[in-house]
């Protein structure tokens, strides 16, 4: 019953995100098509790099779903849905184990607040919901072990956890929090009976932490002088950090998708009210032990299962912001189960006010459930969630960035370079947005304009290979060949392994009449992204031109493998189908072109030739006119 309550609360809270597409880093997540295979599987447990993070159960459950649905994103936010709802009913189990008042409520607590809504509509946050449910899972089974010390639901448990750890190492604080809900219910702890057993646990944990960490820093770019605290400094942070996330979960009306950066060198030493709170609370609660371990419990379950966040170790999202929803989604169960256990004493302890009770908490209850629907409305779609993020967060250049790449993928080059410029003002060595910036003014004609701030962006980090590429580009395009050519050369020597350096090298050097080194580079591009269409479609033009035709067809049905719908593709493989009597096949190619772009002259006065080969004059004169009638209008 209850179950199936929370289904139909669930899907009513995020319905708005249903139809919401992939935002930001979901396409890293949701298997890329070079892992699709059964050796991408095999890569995805073996390299480390091959995925965003190495969490290769996580990848792997991403891999099963892209066989089952592949790049539909409905599936995907329904069974992130169905885990949260899964992770609730689990820990309105868990607190009915340690007898924890108010056990539903804590779960529909944790079902509806908004705080949770990232975690839930966000597709690459699956790391987040699948992980509590392996997490739960684990503390459950662990339960049963303790209770029955059968060695089978120990090593059960155990594979439970690294399940847990393998999709999300920030569930690494398990055994801790084992350690303080066993102290919560028993009121000690005893070597051979509580931490004995779960030894080999936080070895694990310790190993799996220390990995996270290192390929945060060496593998995912989690260092450099935006990193740079003292210790000092990470106390002071720890704290308003701790204290952000208790104010998000008690007043969540201001959420983001990015929140502000903060600036620790210079804001921490204001910051010392957070630390006065901080340890205020845990001495006031350490001290009330003897009344109730409860509220200590849960504080140090809260701030304790916080850790991995807290600033002590770096993680590559701290360069936009320390703080995060997705953060907390496993640390607030602490705060959920103490508020609804308090309601639950409440209505216990005054009796004759308990329908006013009822009303105040279905009150707050109806309030969170609206907030987190709002707040799943802003993941409809990738606009409005940098927009609505802009509004709360004018300063998150991330944000900027991010807009301006969608405006200029849909053609609104002058909207894209306002939100460029806005991301490096407010971040002045961000080359990704100056190269970003550059590409847009190059697509609305002002390549002198672009070369500019591809300049700029390699004053700040002469080794970015999109700027060197895109400089030497650009450098074609205003007539400059040679130093167009020289400056290619020096982004491969910077990154021999850059498809599109490899290809606008070609294309010059075709253009230049070095047809054979331009046929190597081609080759190296299409090597090194098979997918690279134009590259295939530009070397089957140079082997057509060089009268090796076989070899241009190879090329351009690959093209056409690739972009099926792509008219000038279908033209030059009709030209060269044309070249060795296969005309049948080069006619359908052709009438194919002229479907997909019927003003295409070209294809119209090739068709005309082919008719014209098969002895079918009169529809051949037919499109020959029509070809001439579309070339004096152009």
């Amino acid at each position: 019953m209850i179950g199936a309550l929370f289904l139909i609360i669930a899907l009513f809270i995020y319905k708005p995100a249903l139809n919401g597409g992939f935002v930001w880093d979901d396409q890293a997540h949701v298997t890329k098509p070079e892992l699709q295979s059964f050796s991408g599987l095999i890569q995805i447990w073996t390299n480390p790099s091959a995925t965003q993070q190495y969490y290769p159960l996580l990848h792997t459950a991403f891999w099963v779903e892209h066989k089952l649905w592949a790049d539909n994103p409905l599936p995907y936010h329904l069974l992130n849905i169905g885990l949260h709802i899964l992770a609730a009913l689990l820990f309105i189990k868990l607190l009915s184990y340690y007898t924890i008042p108010g056990p539903s409520l804590a779960g529909l607590l944790f079902l509806i607040h908004p705080v949770c809504v990232e975690s839930v509509a966000w597709v690459s946050e699956q790391k987040n919901t699948l992980s509590l449910v392996f997490y739960l899972f684990t503390w459950l089974v662990y339960i049963k072990y303790y209770e029955s010390k059968r060695p089978l639901l120990y090593y059960l448990s155990l594979l439970f956890f690294i399940c847990a750890l393998l999709t999300k190492s920030v569930t690494a604080t398990l055994p801790a929090a084992l350690l303080v809900l066993f102290w919560y219910k028993e009121g000690d702890l005893k070597f051979r009976t509580h931490i004995k057993p779960l030894l080999p646990w936080f070895i694990i944990a310790l190993i799996s932490g220390l990995f996270t960490a290192w390929v945060e820093r060496h593998m995912i770019g989690a260092e450099g002088s935006e990193f740079s605290l003292s210790f000092v400094e990470r106390i002071f942070l720890c704290c308003r950090i701790i204290c952000f996330y208790l104010t998000q979960l008690v007043w969540p009306t201001n959420l983001s998708f990015f929140y502000p950066h903060w600036n620790v060198h210079v804001l921490y030493q204001s910051w010392i009210q957070y630390v006065i709170l901080v340890t205020a609370i845990t001495i006031v609660l350490w001290l009330y032990r003897f009344k109730s371990r409860a509220l200590f419990s849960g504080w140090l379950y809260f701030c304790g299962s916080l850790f991995p966040a807290l600033g002590f170790f770096n993680v590559y999202p701290f360069r936009f912001s320390y703080v995060a929803d997705h953060f907390q989604y496993l640390p607030s169960l602490a705060i959920y189960a103490l508020c609804a256990a308090a309601a639950v004493l409440g209505f216990n302890a005054l009796a004759k006010y308990s329908r006013l009770g009822v009303i105040l908490v279905f009150a707050a209850c109806l309030t969170l459930a609206t907030l987190a629907f709002n707040q799943a409305g802003t993941y409809r779609d990738v606009k409005t969630l940098y927009t609505s993020t802009l509004d709360k967060n004018p300063d998150a250049w991330i944000a900027h960035y991010n807009l301006g790449i969608l405006l200029a993928h849909d053609g609104q080059f002058t909207d894209a370079i306002t939100h460029f410029s806005e991301a490096v003002s407010l971040k002045a060595d961000y080359t990704e947005a100056l190269v970003n910036w550059g590409d847009a003014l190059g697509q609305m004609g002002k390549p002198t304009e672009a070369i500019l701030l591809y300049q700029k962006a390699l004053t700040e980090d002469p080794n970015q290979i999109e700027a060197n590429t895109n400089l030497g580009l650009y450098l074609s395009k205003v007539g400059k060949p040679a130093a167009a050519i020289e400056q290619l050369r020096r982004a491969l020597r910077i990154n021999n392994t850059y498809a599109p350096a490899h290809y606008n090298l070609a294309n010059i050097l075709r253009s230049t009449g070095s047809q054979n080194e331009a046929v190597e580079h081609y080759i190296k591009a299409i090597q090194l992204d098979p997918d690279y269409a134009d590259a295939s479609l530009n070397l089957g033009n140079v082997f057509l031109g060089q009268n090796e035709t076989q070899k241009a067809i190879k090329q351009y049905r690959n093209a056409l493998r690739i972009k099926p719908y792509a008219a000038d593709v279908h033209n030059s493989l009709g030209v060269a189908l044309t070249r060795v009597g296969s005309y049948d096949e080069a006619i359908s190619h052709y009438k194919k072109a002229i479907e997909l772009n019927p003003g295409y002259a070209t294809a119209h006065a090739n068709l005309a030739r082919a008719l014209l080969k098969m002895g079918r004059n009169t529809e051949a004169e037919a499109e020959w006119n029509t070809a001439q009638t579309m070339s004096s209008r152009q």
